[in-house]
This record gives structure tokens, sequence and C-alpha cells, in this order.
């Protein structure tokens, strides 16, 4: 699962490791952007300051979510 340039979403415990003293990560989920969106994304909301042109917002949102 781990790509180079592409981000990995992580569910995972943190716990204080007494034998090094630091910390321990134990992973229980792993998922790529996009299965972590079709899970959990249910919607945007944008708010918008000043002038801007809402047809070229929604044709950037719409090319990024299909790419």
């Amino acid at each position: 699962r781990i790509v180079v340039d592409e981000v990995l979403i992580v569910e995972a415990k943190v716990s204080n490791d007494e034998f090094s003293g630091g910390y321990r990560i134990v992973a229980d989920k792993l998922m790529t952007l996009g299965e972590a969106r079709g899970r959990y994304a249910r919607a945007l909301q944008l708010r918008l300051n000043g002038e801007v042109e809402s047809r070229r917002v929604d044709g950037l949102l719409r090319y990024k979510l299909v790419s």
C-alpha cells in the first residue's frame, strides 16, 4: 500500500513504550486517500470571500475529484 508521492491514511493507537521510553504506534487500518474519501466524506462546504469566479472553483473541484 505504500506508494511514493501518494497519501496514506493510517488509523492507529499510540501508547507509551516502557522499554524504549518513547511511544509505540500500532496501525489498525491503512487506507488510500480515495478509500478514506469514499468511506468518510459526506459533503464539502465552502465559504468564499471576495471576488471569486464560482465556475472556476467548480471546475477545479470537479477536475480534482475525478482525477
